[in-house]
């Protein structure tokens, strides 16, 4: 399950569970809809909890929304942090992150282990 909110400074923070379902990814992606439609910056926190492997028709989908929504993300998002509780995935995937995430979501993009360092760098986005 995954759980959602927007807070004052207008990021949007998602909580990845492992073995998300459509349903979660069909949410979640109606939720960026609606942030993205209002027209006003915002940044992205995706905290990954546990190592499972993403459900492969979830991504699938997340990447057609990402792909027809582009440069909306890049005109209104302000950045995507995304948090690991691994510091060896951190080290793994940080540097690409940051190198592929600016072409994905169309903003900077970082990898944290700490949730106060991404939530510090989103705040000086």
């Amino acid at each position: 399950m995954e759980t959602t909110s927007l807070n004052a400074r207008n990021i949007l923070h998602f909580v990845w569970q492992p073995n998300g379902d459509m349903a979660e990814t069909h949410r979640n992606l109606a939720l960026l809809t609606e942030r993205v439609a209002l027209k006003r910056p915002f940044g992205l926190l995706f905290e990954l909890l546990g190592q499972s492997s993403q459900n492969r028709e979830a991504q699938k989908v997340r990447e057609a929304w990402l792909k027809a929504n582009r440069a909306e993300l890049a005109t209104y998002c302000f950045g995507v942090a995304v948090i690991s509780s691994s510091e060896m995935i951190v080290r793994l995937l940080g540097p690409v992150v940051k190198l592929t995430g600016k072409k994905r979501f169309g903003c900077p993009c970082e990898f944290f282990l700490p949730k106060i360092e991404a939530e510090y760098w989103l705040k000086d986005q």
